[in-house]
Formats: structure tokens, sequence, C-alpha cells
């Protein structure tokens, strides 16, 4: 999970709000109940390792389309991230918000792991929704994992 590259380069600031709701999913642990995630606004986790986190940051510059924040992510993770692009799909947020998922392929210490992020361009806001573990153990959890992100409801 490692965007922090993308929030500097891009000079964006986590944003104060939360302006999302979503479901943690059964049999995760809601971490940000706990303390603050920083620099997440939500992080859940199995037993397992396996991540849920929402970031919720200013669309700064506001001029730039969806198609350059979507770009910028899938190149930051990508070209500099050394993270193999499996996957890339439109999705819709419960309020109706266009997004889109990146499925990637990473392999750590022999192991392959999977992440996702999903990404939504709101008028004021950007909301990454990151998913991620080792493949064995987040294919467990996908599904549950998969309703979470669904039921997602931004508010921007």
């Amino acid at each position: 999970m490692k965007l922090a590259a993308l929030c500097c380069g891009l000079a964006l600031s986590i944003g104060c709000g939360q302006g999302f709701g979503i479901t943690t999913p059964k049999g995760f642990a809601n971490l940000s109940e706990v303390e603050r995630q920083y620099p997440y606004d939500y992080r859940a986790t199995s037993a397992e390792g396996v991540v849920l986190a929402v970031r919720r940051m200013p669309r700064e510059p506001r001029d730039a389309e969806p198609s350059f924040w979507m770009e910028a992510v899938e190149n930051e993770l990508r070209l500099r991230g050394g993270y193999a692009l499996l996957d890339k799909r439109e999705v819709t947020a419960k309020n109706g918000t266009r997004g889109l998922r990146l499925r990637f392929g990473h392999d750590q210490d022999g192991k392959p792991y999977v992440y996702e992020v999903t990404l939504y361009v709101g008028a004021e806001h950007l909301v990454l929704v990151e998913t991620g573990g080792r493949k064995d153990a987040y294919d467990r959890h996908e599904a549950a994992l998969a309703a979470s992100v669904a039921g997602l409801e931004l508010r921007d």
C-alpha cells in the first residue's frame, strides 16, 4: 500500500473530513476506531493481514480531468511502484460517482500479493479505496472486500 509517493508527487494534502461511508467487512477489525491511521481516513485489517483502506484528499488542481487522475494512479503503481497491472474496470459508487478499479500483482519474498486501488474523482475530492494482501489470504476475503467497496457512499 505504497501510494504515499503519489500523494507527495502530486502535491496533494489529506482531507480532514471523512466524506464517505463504508462498512467494515465481516472478519475484519476497524483500526480507525482505535486510533488515527494516517495517511488513511479509514483502515481495517483481517487477522491474516489483508487490508481495506480509504483516503480522501482535495482534488488539486481542480481543472485536471478524471482521466488525468486515473492515469496518474496507474502510472505511479505500474511504472514507479513495480506492480503489474492485471485488470482495469470502470465502477460506480453507491451515489453514482463513476470510478476506476485497478488490480495489480506483486511478488514479495517469493509470494504473490494482490493490490487493488479504486479511484473516485468527485468535484472537490479524490477518494482512493485500497485493498491488498498476500494472494491466498486475499482470495479468502475477496467477496467481503468487494461488497464493502461496492457499498461505498461518497459525500463530495
